[in-house]
């Protein structure tokens, strides 16, 4: 080794740190230390990938060249940046070092190398440059993500109409491709990547249309503290969104929602401390708001494990404020007694507060939700809590459906996936049902399970059938046998908007999709308990 390649390896190691110079364990009797350092790539694992690209290079330059004192100065440069690489990897040396882009780093070998082949080192210049500019590129492209243009939410229903179109014709497509894929290949691969673009499209719209309900629920833990700690009780509050979304136009509103209904489980349903404890329960209580997609619906639960709702309080107060009759109340269900909270006038709240009573308000809760398309429920139990449930639908949304025919004559329906746990098939009907004189059920793997009647559906002769949906929404299963499944293939599904329309339907058509030019109705499974 030359005078002026010692000179520049002492450089190098001067800037070690003592703790990097050890433990790559540097012999100053062998030829290239540069070479050295990369045979202890493992003591080296926190440097980044560039450190042993520019290492590589210079390792085989000082093999390769002779170097003039001309070149001593951008070395010099070079040789601190990759020392203190090394030393960042054992966090040592200044936290606020600046290391060499690729740029600089070709800038600066660009002088050394001034005038001589090398044709390892061009060939690196060229391809790291060109990662360098498009990671620059992507970076440029990042720091754009915040900024937003405001766009006419009926341009937005305009692009809705169109996809729609777009996917009714993406299916005949794929269904015309099927009936020609022997003959015609290329119509094949063109209608699946045409499908594939109009479900880019759909996600791209989705993304615009829908708002993550995780920022929806931000907002709340602030107040949750800050109620607890003016009504001295103490409360753990859990949200969980499961990455769901929502639509963007209802997001005010359904967050004014969920303040007025976390604010009644503080006030009115968890304890105070010694209450808690009287009550044979934990002094901190629980108040859980969560969130799930089902097919075409969001749910969200808030959940709380206070004293529950009193059942014979609410009548009371209901009959009190002539609300309902004695006769009405002494035939009303559990849920019926609940939803009581929900009618116009109704409260339990002895003194008017700025929180107030569980029920005051309930009813324009009610209305607020049922404004776009939603429901509300209640279950409750006597000293273990309530449950409150809200399902908001999607206005529109791509899902996956299975297009069925219930008898070879009847009307298509569609189910979502959400709730199938499996498309049954078999051979002998007369084995896979067990009839009584009211009733039919369904032998499903050895498990008697009940038949859902869909739509009061009647079967000219069940035993014909050679196939059934069994759906499941984990804690009742049921079977419906069909007559064909026709397909199942990504759908536009869209909730129906104007409400005397919902109104007038069975509870269970949950919105509707276009499959070849017909109106199909999108269904959700009835189960019993």
């Amino acid at each position: 080794m030359n005078n002026l390649k010692d000179l520049l390896i002492d450089h190098f190691v001067k800037y070690l740190d003592d703790h990097a110079f050890i433990a790559i364990k540097i012999s100053f009797s062998e030829n290239n230390i540069l070479r050295i350092v990369a045979n202890y790539y493992d003591s080296l694992s926190g440097v980044k990938p560039q450190f042993w690209n520019k290492l590589a290079i210079l390792a085989d330059m000082f093999d390769k060249f002779e170097l003039s004192f001309l070149e001593v100065e951008p070395l010099y440069n070079i040789l601190r940046n990759l020392a203190m690489e090394v030393n960042r990897a054992f966090d040592k040396g200044p936290d606020d070092w600046r290391f060499l882009t690729d740029k600089e780093f070709a800038e600066d070998m660009d002088i050394v190398l001034k005038g001589k082949d090398f044709p390892a080192y061009e060939y690196y210049k060229k391809y790291s440059l060109a990662i360098e500019d498009t990671r620059n590129f992507i970076i440029s492209k990042q720091r754009k993500i915040n900024e937003f243009i405001k766009v006419d939410s009926a341009i937005i229903e305009q692009l809705s109409a169109i996809i729609i179109e777009l996917s009714i014709n993406k299916s005949k497509l794929l269904k015309l491709s099927k009936k020609n894929a022997a003959g015609n290949i290329e119509l094949s691969e063109i209608s699946v990547n045409i499908s594939n673009i109009v479900n880019r499209i759909n996600s791209s719209l989705t993304k615009i249309s829908f708002f993550p309900l995780s920022s929806v629920f931000s907002r709340f833990p602030g107040i949750v503290s800050d109620l607890a700690g003016k009504l001295n009780k103490k409360i753990n509050f859990v949200t969980n969104d499961n990455g769901v979304v929502i639509d963007k136009k209802i997001t005010d509103s359904i967050g004014e929602v969920f303040i007025h209904l976390i604010k009644n489980s503080i006030d009115h349903g968890i304890e105070e401390p010694a209450g808690r404890i009287a009550a044979g329960k934990d002094e901190t209580g629980l108040l859980e708001l969560s969130a799930v997609q089902m097919g075409n619906y969001v749910i969200i639960n808030i959940i709380d494990d206070g004293k529950g709702l009193n059942k014979n309080i609410l009548l009371k107060k209901a009959i009190e404020k002539g609300l309902i009759t004695q006769e009405v109340s002494e035939k009303m269900s559990d849920e019926e007694i609940y939803n009581i909270i929900f009618l116009p006038g109704f409260s339990t709240a002895e003194k008017v507060s700025d929180v107030s009573g569980r029920g005051v308000g309930m009813d324009a809760v009610k209305g607020n939700i049922e404004k776009f398309g939603g429901s509300i429920s209640i279950k409750s139990a006597l000293n273990k809590g309530t449950t409150i449930t809200i399902r908001i639908p999607f206005q529109m949304i791509l899902s996956q459906l299975v297009f069925v025919k219930l008898s070879q004559n009847s009307n298509l329906l569609a189910f979502t996936l959400d709730y199938i746990q499996d498309i049954f098939y078999y051979d002998n009907a007369i084995d896979k049902f067990e009839f009584t004189d009211t009733t039919v059920k369904f032998n499903y793997n050895d498990r008697i399970i009940p038949i859902w009647n869909c739509f009061n559906f009647k079967y000219e002769d069940v035993l014909e059938y050679n196939k059934a949906i069994i759906f499941s929404n984990n804690s009742s299963i049921t079977a419906l046998p069909v007559y064909d499944i026709v397909e199942q293939t990504d759908s536009i599904v869209k909730n129906f908007s104007i409400p005397n329309i919902k109104n007038k339907l069975p509870g269970n058509i949950i919105g509707y999709t276009i499959f070849d030019d017909d109106l199909v109705p999108v269904v959700e499974p009835e189960f019993k308990d």
